[in-house]
């Protein structure tokens, strides 16, 4: 019977130990993740200066199907982050239909390009712009879009791999997308 017991609890030993192995292995992982939530929600509250709130986990096809995208709602923008590399993917409106009145002093499109890289190095997008080709359009002369991609227009890959963010006139934030973490080179 002595020799049942002390088997039983060798047993019973090595199942705890093999579960704190395990829980060891969870808690670094959800560890990770929280520390890469923490840093995102960081992030975005840098950006927006208001509460974050985390809304879910996704993944968009057109960005990719192997990362998961979070999503956070911070005042009226919504964030999409790149799980595996921590970089913003969208910042967009949380309302679709939102219109943008011009209300302020009209910048001069190189003011409005300023203000442009100012946002993205702020938003700590992974970029190097003297790297990337510079685009800008505009929407009937209110609304301005700066994309920098890392191919040239009229080549197979163009359209694939940039990062573009969009003003009014007057330098409000329309919306950021960015697909450079998704690229080969990244």
């Amino acid at each position: 019977m002595k020799k049942l017991n002390k088997v039983f609890m060798s047993i019973v030993s090595l199942l705890i130990v093999l579960a704190s192995i395990s829980n060891n292995h969870t808690d670094i992982a959800m560890a990770s993740y929280l520390s890469q939530t923490n840093t995102s929600e960081s992030l975005i509250w840098e950006i927006t200066g208001e509460d974050v709130q985390w809304i879910e986990n996704e993944k968009l096809p057109y960005y990719s199907m192997e990362n998961d995208l979070e999503v956070f709602v911070s005042g009226d923008l919504q964030f999409r982050i790149d799980s595996a590399s921590g970089q913003i993917i969208e910042i967009m409106p949380t309302d679709p239909g939102k219109l943008f009145p011009i209300v302020g002093t009209w910048l001069s499109e190189d003011d409005l390009e300023n203000l442009a890289t100012t946002y993205i190095v702020k938003a700590k997008i992974n970029v190097d712009f003297s790297a990337l080709n510079l685009e800008i359009f505009n929407k009937e002369e209110t609304n301005y879009f700066f994309r920098w991609s890392t191919d040239q227009p009229n080549t197979p890959e163009y359209g694939k791999n940039y990062v573009q963010i969009g003003f009014t006139k007057d330098g409000q934030f329309l919306n950021l997308v960015n697909t450079l973490p998704f690229s080969d080179n990244h």
